[in-house]
């Protein structure tokens, strides 16, 4: 069974269903939350795109569940690897994350070679643009210390808090 289904109603309207991942039943797009809907263009206009255009997305993780994050770039990066160039703005940590984790799995090298990440910062009140790479084990050398550094933090802190519930000493 397909995660996607197309179903025509008298030769007018065209409903799109999804089902989930570990699901067994399609739901109409209408009533699968409001992040399918954002994202379905993004799909579409991917998957038409020649090879050689480029791609510009915005804020793609906008509405959707941290797994969907993760999947829309495997989407980009599939597109990449289709000779498609692909700009994409996001605040998602996963998204960066998961281009990361496809690098390090990416045995030709290619994904780091030809992924940049362009991190934007306030610094006295101007922006300042740091270029990053991302290098083929997924490190990012030069990571700037305000960049996506909140689950960290959190991480950290709840580790550090606890310490107490497992009799060791602060």
């Amino acid at each position: 069974q397909h995660e996607l289904k197309l179903e025509t109603v008298q030769d007018v309207l065209v409903q799109l269903a999804i089902r989930s991942l570990g699901g067994s039943e399609s739901h109409a797009l209408a009533d699968s939350g409001f992040g399918y809907s954002q994202v379905l263009p993004i799909l579409a206009r991917g998957l038409i795109a020649t090879s050689g255009s480029t791609l510009i997305v915005e804020q793609p993780e906008v509405h959707l569940n941290p797994a969907l994050q993760t999947r829309v770039a495997d989407f980009l990066v599939a597109m990449a690897r289709a000779g498609k160039q692909i700009l994409v703005e996001t605040h998602s940590e996963h998204i960066v994350n998961a281009v990361r984790v496809l690098s390090a799995e990416d045995h030709t090298g290619r994904i780091a070679s030809e992924c940049t990440i362009l991190y934007l910062e306030a610094t006295g009140g101007k922006p300042t643009v740091h270029e990053l790479s991302v290098r083929g084990d997924g490190t990012v050398p030069e990571w700037p210390r305000n960049f996506f550094g909140e689950a960290a933090t959190l991480t950290g802190r709840l580790l550090r808090a606890q310490k107490r519930f497992r009799g060791v000493p602060q």
